[in-house]
């Protein structure tokens, strides 16, 4: 893990983990193509931007994949990625994932993949069933979603990541926008 971009030079992958902000991004997608080779694989672990937007100006956007880790990254195998449409390169970042013990999962190209998509469903229906107060607490409520579903449960999750309010609220959003649907307009509880 490093700051430091010099020392990606010599890298045959690299995975960002910045903010979640597409200017931001872009930015360090800039920065690690000027220290790597132009073979080196670039993932990037985002929440709710697509492929097709953070590669936009990229000089080789056929090497970058996304790579969207389920949390806790550390903990779970599963990482969806948005393949970059070189089977080449599509293949040598898959074998670098399961090298890395990751289960690699090809998700096409939309706001907000399709792990969060079912995360933030859940939260919204999970807020809504909380915020009624005739379905039993919020840790009642998490309790049958961890039960059934494993993991926490959203509820669970949701309090253990810094700043996940205004992660989830920012995918609800994108979703709402993406898919013309206030349904997905994040429940005032968050």
């Amino acid at each position: 893990v490093t700051l430091d971009y010099s020392m990606l030079a010599g890298c045959n992958l690299v995975i960002e983990s910045a903010s979640e902000r597409l200017d931001i991004k872009r930015q360090v997608l800039a920065r690690i193509e000027q220290a790597v080779a132009e073979d080196c694989i670039i993932g990037f672990t985002t929440s709710s931007l697509t492929r097709a937007a953070i590669v936009e100006h990229a000089m080789y956007p056929e090497r970058c994949l996304v790579m969207h880790p389920f949390y806790p990254a550390w903990r779970k195998p599963v990482m969806e990625v948005v393949r970059s449409g070189n089977p080449l390169h599509d293949e040598r970042a898959e074998q670098y994932l399961i090298a890395l013990g990751k289960v690699p999962i090809a998700v096409q190209d939309v706001p907000c993949l399709a792990g969060n998509r079912i995360f933030c469903g859940l939260m919204q229906l999970a807020l809504q069933l909380v915020a009624q107060g005739s379905f039993g607490t919020a840790a009642q409520i998490n309790a049958i979603l961890r039960d059934k579903l494993g993991g926490g449960g959203v509820l669970f999750v949701h309090d253990l990541i810094p700043g996940s309010n205004g992660l989830t609220a920012n995918c609800l959003e994108e979703l709402a926008l993406h898919l013309r649907n206030p349904w997905w307009q994040p429940h005032p509880l968050l």
